[in-house]
């Protein structure tokens, strides 16, 4: 039997070491609950509740703290460089993600591939994430060119007719203040791009682009494949960090405690034996396992919206209960499949079909 002997001096200096098992489950815990106030915070649902209140007050401190707790300089600097980020048309986040995305995959290349293919873990656990990295890839470079239901004066008339007005949102002879026609049914005006999109859903940075009517499918496969991605890399990263502990026998080792007695080792000893020795490979299972509940709810969500035939857009607008049953017996739902249908086959590319 493999004994691992901690002298007890040693293991009363790491003693915070010992609880870094807690903290990374008190962490998730904390990310989980901030980010269900953050995105769902602001819904029907909690608007007016406990929920809607803490976001809203969130929101506010986050908005005045930088404000009031920065330098002058730095803050009007740092506003200035958020907007033009956030808000206009560049490729700094673009570049961002394609930065982390190729991080993540070199350093699963680096510490995970070269177990995977010595123990023989199979096809699907050495080839299939990087599948899945090219499909992303694919979705978010579709995402990122395809046009997204832009409507002009040149092609207003095919737009005009696709949706009926629901005499809530969506109102008979609303005139685009910008772009000087009638707003079809379900568009809106994108301030960022600076043009009217049909099935307007949001207006994504991630991809510097809107997301439409036209693009909404690229879009969804874009989440997905990164939520399948991020799910795929934990699970087998934690396969190569099982056979690290079978191998080393990690498993069956003894430590000696504070009391200078023989224990046997526990699940929070080995975790933080593991991180010690390979903390790149610790986080990376950590940091996939938490974003693929961000990515995986937010993906989620939006198939929520195709399955129920709603954009982002009509979701989070705030109106009376009045206007909210009178939308629901307007609704442009037809059921799940016909719904998804639209979703991977637009309803404006099958009118092009029938006219040519």
């Amino acid at each position: 039997m493999t004994v691992m002997i901690f002298p007890s001096d040693r293991l009363y200096e790491n003693k915070p070491l010992m609880d870094f098992l807690t903290l990374v489950a008190v962490y998730s815990g904390v990310f989980a609950v901030l980010c269900y106030i953050l995105f769902f915070g602001d819904s029907q649902y909690h608007r007016h509740g406990y929920v809607g209140k803490l976001r809203e007050n969130m929101v506010r401190f986050f908005m005045w703290w930088p404000e009031h707790c920065l330098p002058s300089p730095v803050y009007h600097q740092s506003r200035h460089l958020l907007i033009k980020i956030l808000y206009t048309k560049n490729c700094v986040i673009q570049v961002l993600y394609l930065i982390l995305a190729i991080g993540a995959y070199a350093e699963f290349t680096v510490d995970v591939l070269p177990i995977a293919l010595t123990y023989k873990f199979g096809f699907k656990m050495t080839v299939g994430p990087y599948l899945v990295l090219a499909a992303n890839l694919y979705f978010f470079f579709k995402c990122y060119f395809t046009d997204p239901g832009v409507i002009s004066t040149s092609n207003h008339d095919r737009y005009a007719d696709v949706y009926g007005y629901d005499c809530v949102l969506y109102k008979p002879n609303n005139v685009c203040k910008t772009c000087k026609f009638v707003k079809p049914a379900r568009s809106k005006h994108c301030a960022i791009c600076d043009h009217c999109v049909y099935r307007f859903d949001h207006h994504c940075s991630w991809v510097n682009n809107c997301i439409g009517g036209a693009n909404i499918y690229y879009f969804i496969g874009y989440l997905v494949t990164i939520s399948i991605g991020c799910i795929y890399i934990t699970y087998i990263s934690t396969w190569a960090l099982k056979y690290i502990v079978i191998l080393s026998g990690l498993h069956t080792a003894r430590y000696i405690g504070a009391d200078g007695q023989p224990h046997p080792i526990t699940f929070p000893v080995m975790f933080q034996h593991l991180f010690l020795q390979h903390p790149r490979l610790v986080f990376l299972v950590t940091s996939f396992f938490l974003l693929f509940f961000l990515i995986g709810g937010f993906s989620c969500y939006h198939l929520y919206l195709a399955a129920t035939n709603q954009t982002t857009n009509e979701r989070w607008k705030s109106l009376p209960k009045e206007s909210q049953n009178q939308r629901k017996t307007a609704n442009y739902s037809r059921g799940i499949l016909s719904n998804f249908g639209e979703v991977i086959w637009p309803t404006i590319s099958r009118k092009r079909k029938k006219r040519k």
